[in-house]
């Protein structure tokens, strides 16, 4: 579990412009899977490299204020509440909560999914199986 220091340099971290920047234009293009892989997964990886910290993620000693980089291989339980930390600041800088995105995507695949049923039967219709 992460603690309050933890949970406000991760806000920080996602705060910058370069993930805000790129989290506002997937939501803009409607490319929910990819904006899911940003901010649980692509935002986070830097964060191993140790010697490219910003200060606010580094102790006094110039190790990681975070023990274990945010690596869900190491402590899954540390890499959920960075990515809640993440969800926080993507909902309060361009409006998308981790609960819209999981909406977007299953009304995505939910489409994907009629889609192809509708394309199953036409083919049969072509083909005069019905």
């Amino acid at each position: 579990m992460l603690d309050d220091e933890q949970r406000a340099a991760l806000r920080r971290w996602y705060a910058r412009p370069e993930i805000i920047d790129k989290a506002r234009e997937l939501s803009q293009q409607g490319r929910w899977d990819e904006l899911e892989e940003h901010v649980n997964m692509l935002s986070l990886m830097p964060l191993s490299k140790i010697d490219q910290l910003p200060d606010y993620l580094l102790k006094d000693d110039g190790k990681p204020l975070i023990e274990n980089n945010v690596n869900p291989h190491k402590d899954v339980e540390e890499w959920r509440d960075a990515v809640e930390v993440g969800w926080e600041v993507m909902a309060s800088e361009i409006g998308v909560s981790q609960a819209r995105l999981n909406q977007n995507i299953a009304r995505q695949q939910s489409s994907g999914w009629d889609e192809f049923l509708e394309s199953v039967e036409k083919r049969k219709k072509e083909r005069g199986l019905e």
